[in-house]
């Protein structure tokens, strides 16, 4: 059973390492990351907006 595990894992661990070169597989693996960043960086994002609105606003209300 184990050899059996160790077996299905080295293929696929070859299947990757195959595909790695290839365009398709970087341009998968670049979506993935824009992704992740998306994700992760959503907090950060919507408070930088706040942050934005809020200072555009208060520079149209005060003169100059």
């Amino acid at each position: 059973m184990i050899s059996k595990i160790k077996e299905l894992i080295l293929i696929e661990v070859n299947w990757i390492f195959e595909r790695r070169g290839e365009r398709t597989s970087l341009d998968g693996a670049l979506l993935v990351l824009i992704g992740i960043l998306i994700l992760l960086g959503t907090p950060f994002v919507k408070l930088a907006a706040w942050i934005a609105i809020f200072y555009g606003a208060w520079t149209i209300w005060k003169s100059e």
